[in-house]
């Protein structure tokens, strides 16, 4: 139920501007948003440029508008800044919150073009952009009224890299949406059942584990324990030729693109998390969510995230030792154990990721951007 529907006043109106609402950790955000709903004093419409997607029916049916500009969103792309100017023009919005590089350009520039004073700019990671792309992001948020940055990792990044005055930039951690639910304790199957989730690109590292599950197997057996990994990407045709070489073709499955995440987690006795960086780590976020039990590298934003997680599961980047012999630790733990676990992250994840500490960290940042505040308003302190 949508918490904004006070129709008697002058509500504070919000443009919510993204590339496509299809799949992703921002258009998991925008339908959190939409399901949760704002204050009676907020009113939220969402911009996608030219493709609205699944995700989209998800936030019509929760109530809140969608409007689709039929253009692609391309940097270099003058017809999508007019389109967007044209639209929020005819909105008559107070604030445009837009994330994704190409969102955030034509954001700034169309609000500045509609009249809208109110323009908020989201970085959702740590980036690894060349020096011209990171001259002209600094640009672009620098001409919005405040950055929101997925944690103080991405808050970091942008002071230091792309030269945004820290003092405009808040600290807002992404929620693990609305589906998450408790996993079945981890008796049977799940018990041995270890999972990543995540694009197969070079960032999130699989080969490290990988590496360590292999040499586990050789050496022990590794109990019977299988990998699976869940996601697609560019390095998919290497990993496959990874595992094929590495004789592990029986116990580690690339299960390609996964629509029902939250399934996966039910069965999984443990999500793995090796990123070399990451500047937030929303799967990582779900897992805990669901009760998943996790081990993590400490790479940027998942330091953060695992805040008063056991420092034993908490490992390095890159170091295949130390992945194997955490690994071989989490299968010789008893299923209370497992559980103690779980129910450790989950206690993490409900105190400061919950969906609605989400949406009112965000409310704050609106109502000071359309107060017209040169402060931020969250910080990581608020963003709690």
């Amino acid at each position: 139920m949508r918490r904004g529907d006070n129709r008697g006043e002058r509500r504070l109106r919000v443009a919510r501007v993204v590339p496509e609402l299809d799949y992703g950790g921002v258009e998991t955000a925008v339908a959190t948003q939409a399901l949760v709903g704002h204050a009676p004093d907020i009113e939220l419409e969402v911009v996608v440029f030219h493709r609205a997607g699944a995700v989209a029916e998800r936030v019509r049916a929760a109530g809140v508008p969608v409007h689709v500009l039929g253009v692609a969103p391309a940097i270099r792309s003058p017809g999508a800044t007019l389109a967007l100017a044209r639209l929020l023009r005819r909105m008559r919005v107070d604030v445009v919150h837009a994330a994704i590089a190409e969102a955030n350009l034509h954001a700034v520039v169309a609000s500045r073009l509609a009249g809208v004073r109110g323009v908020v700019t989201e970085e959702v990671g740590t980036p690894r952009r060349s020096a011209r792309a990171r001259a002209l992001m600094g640009l672009v948020h620098r001409g919005a009224t405040r950055t929101i940055a997925c944690s103080q990792a991405t808050a970091t990044y942008l002071a230091a890299q792309e030269r945004v005055p820290r003092e405009r930039i808040d600290v807002v951690y992404n929620s693990w949406g609305t589906g998450a639910l408790p996993r079945s304790s981890s008796d049977g199957p799940q018990g041995t059942q270890l999972l990543m989730v995540g694009r197969l690109v070079p960032e999130k590292d699989h080969a490290t584990v990988i590496h360590a599950f292999a040499q586990l197997v050789q050496e022990d057996g590794a109990g019977g324990a299988a990998l699976a990994i869940a996601g697609a990407g560019p390095l998919e045709p290497e990993l496959r030729a990874l595992v094929r070489r590495l004789g592990m073709v029986d116990r580690v499955r690339l299960l390609g693109y996964c629509s029902d995440v939250p399934e996966l987690l039910r069965t999984a006795g443990v999500v793995l998390m090796p990123s070399t960086n990451e500047g937030y780590g929303i799967a990582l976020v779900e897992a805990m969510a669901a009760g998943v039990p996790v081990i993590s590298s400490t790479a940027g934003g998942l330091r953060e995230v695992t805040a008063g997680y056991p420092s034993e599961w908490l490992l390095p980047p890159g170091d295949v030792p130390a992945w194997r012999e955490a690994i071989r630790r989490f299968l010789r733990l008893d299923n209370a154990q497992r559980d103690a676990l779980g129910v450790r992250a989950r206690g993490i994840a409900l105190e400061r990721f919950s969906p609605e500490a989400y949406v009112a960290a965000l409310e704050r940042v609106y109502r000071a951007v359309a107060a017209g505040s040169p402060h931020a308003a969250t910080l990581l302190k608020s963003s709690r």
